[in-house]
């Protein structure tokens, strides 16, 4: 499917395309996580192509920002968000954007002081692990 990303109070005039979907966006103050940067295309083309299936994967957003990548990933059928980021603000931002969108109770945000990695493993941890930062980040 194909989205459209879209400020929170935008006002959709034709919602006849099933194929597409809309990601609307409380933007934090930094700017991240707006779909405009190629990375951040590149990820959500990825999460496109990569939960096809049957859905119900956990992702783990690390470097999570505004959530565009967690919302993006619910809309194509994920059944849990795992969003971590080491700013306050960006998971306050991802939290209500997730909210914005209908996906709030199936996400859990951390910081990256919060996070065991071995709770992340599987069998009983993620799927799928997305991360659009920078890779001294990681």
């Amino acid at each position: 499917g194909s989205m459209r990303i879209l400020a929170a109070d935008a006002v959709i005039l034709d919602e006849k395309d099933d194929n597409q979907f809309s990601i609307r966006l409380l933007l934090g103050r930094n700017g991240w996580g707006t779909g405009v940067h190629p990375t951040t295309r590149l990820c959500l083309e990825w999460l496109c192509l990569r939960l096809q299936g049957d859905g119900g994967e956990v992702i783990l957003d690390y470097g999570c920002g505004s959530g565009i990548l967690s919302i993006a990933a619910m809309h194509l059928g994920a059944s849990r968000i795992i969003g971590v980021d080491i700013e306050a603000e960006a998971l306050v931002t991802c939290e209500r954007n997730l909210e914005l969108n209908g996906y709030a109770s199936r996400f859990e945000g951390l910081h990256t002081r919060e996070v065991l990695p071995a709770d992340l493993a599987r069998p009983h941890g993620v799927d799928v692990c997305v991360a659009n930062i920078l890779i001294g980040q990681l």
